[in-house]
């Protein structure tokens, strides 16, 4: 079988009666995947069961309880980056070994590309730049922002505390300033 190179994460929002939510992609156990509602992660066997492991039409996650109306599912390819085969010098090459191994490295790579699609990340006509956060004493409690030349940059502030506004002073975008009639 072959593996497209599909997007391994599949979102839906649950309508209170609804328990089983497909998932388009091959998994090889039901533990390559996680499932979440609104931002926390189920656990496989308490909350839900998966069919279709093998099957490179994916297959379905079955809650056994119907999640809310409005929940947030989220199914996503969690597989463990590993070999799981090795072929002996002058042993039993089988063409059935060689395409289940292809398969999940094929399957690893598709959900590294549906992560990074997910990402934030500079446009590859920016030019040759390295982006890296300030380690976390450095960030912490700030917000992230741009210098002049765009790189990355930490602030403890959003602008520039400007005192009661005036009409005779010239603002610059970010500026912070109070109307001392209503105190906005």
């Amino acid at each position: 079988m072959t593996i497209s190179s599909n997007a391994r994460r599949k979102q839906y929002t649950a309508n209170g009666s609804l328990t089983t939510f497909a998932y388009d992609f091959e998994i090889f156990a039901s533990a390559d995947l996680n499932v979440y509602v609104d931002t926390v992660l189920q656990t496989i066997t308490t909350h839900y069961s998966v069919t279709g492991v093998g099957s490179d039409s994916g297959g379905n996650v079955v809650f056994g309880s119907a999640p809310t109306n409005g929940a947030v599912i989220t199914i996503t390819s969690n597989r463990n980056v590993e070999r799981t085969t090795s072929f002996s010098t002058n042993g039993v090459f089988r063409a059935a070994d060689i395409n289940d191994e292809l398969d999940k490295i094929v399957s690893l790579l598709s959900e590294l590309d549906t992560a990074q699609g997910r990402s934030v990340r500079l446009p590859v006509t920016d030019g040759d730049r390295t982006v890296e956060l300030p380690i976390t004493a450095t960030r912490a409690s700030k917000y992230l922002s741009f210098d002049a030349s765009g790189d990355i940059t930490v602030s403890s502030t959003v602008g520039a505390w400007k005192g009661n506004w005036a009409t005779s002073t010239a603002y610059v975008k970010n500026d912070i300033v109070k109307d001392s009639s209503n105190s906005n």
